[in-house]
């Protein structure tokens, strides 16, 4: 892990410490079931041990690592029913969050040119065939539409699934993944909700925007022997314990122009963790 001194500076340390955690979960450097020692770790990242402390009860709230007290924590195992879960609650706070983004940039209380910088950020992790500054540049983006909403609950509970976002969608669409179709996507979805602001979309018109748009992110599970998400399916817990997902093929193929090869990040184990 990189040292402290590279935190954003807007982030309280302890949710720059969390954040820094969950990218490595996404990136696989610390694998499914693998200790975070709290002391090592906070030697290796140059801080005390209280932030990381409370970053480590940050992830153990939201289910990304377990444990606590003497036991230390492990990294949780993410099965096909903590995926769908975290897809069907992804979609139904994103649904929320866009349709009032929309109104704040029709209003004129949001700048949406904001999206464009999110685009040149993926952009430039496509040109880098970086993976992982993908994962975290797609999340930023749809971080951007939550911000313009203006809306401090629907920011909580985005901020409370993001981290399962990140580390879901390196499971579900970097693998074997042209990049530049992850920047194409994101650059047809920008248009259409330009196109929402410049009309009266309803609801149920606003939700098949974003249904069009995370659908395919969610195919990419099919590559990968995984499962996708259907939008359509009975919820958790619906007739005969499905989950709600379906199985689906990759939708995401093709190589776009000037496209980087994709390569993994390859970066050293953190010192603070160890297998069990």
């Amino acid at each position: 892990m990189a040292p402290a001194s590279t935190f954003k500076r807007a982030e309280a340390l302890p949710e720059a410490i969390a954040n820094h955690i969950a990218q490595a979960i996404a990136a696989r450097e610390l694998a499914d079931g693998e200790r975070i020692v709290e002391t090592a770790l906070a030697a290796e990242l140059g801080v005390s041990r209280v932030p990381v402390r409370e970053a480590l009860k940050i992830l153990a709230t939201q289910g990304i690592i377990d444990g606590g007290g003497h036991r230390g924590y492990k990294v949780v195992t993410f099965s096909q029913q903590t995926v769908a879960s975290v897809h069907e609650a992804r979609f139904a706070v994103e649904t929320l969050f866009t349709r009032e983004a929309i109104a704040a940039w029709r209003e004129g209380r949001s700048d949406l040119t904001l999206l464009d910088a999110g685009i040149e950020a993926m952009a430039r992790a496509a040109r880098n065939g970086d993976t992982t500054e993908m994962l975290e540049a797609d999340v930023a983006f749809h971080t951007l539409i939550c911000e313009a909403a203006q809306n401090p609950i629907y920011m909580t509970l985005w901020t409370a699934i993001a981290r399962h976002v990140l580390i879901i969608l390196n499971l579900a669409r970097f693998r074997d993944v042209d990049l530049w179709v992850v920047v194409r996507r994101h650059e047809a979805f920008r248009d259409r909700l330009k196109d929402a602001v410049a009309g009266d979309l309803s609801a149920d018109q606003i939700r098949d925007i974003l249904r069009d748009h995370i659908l395919p992110e969610r195919r990419g599970y099919g590559a990968a022997g995984g499962h996708a998400l259907d939008l359509d399916a009975e919820p958790l817990g619906g007739p005969g314990g499905t989950a709600g997902t379906t199985l689906a093929a990759s939708a995401d193929s093709g190589k776009g122009a000037g496209a980087a090869p994709t390569r993994r990040a390859t970066r050293r184990r953190p010192s603070g963790t160890s297998r069990s």
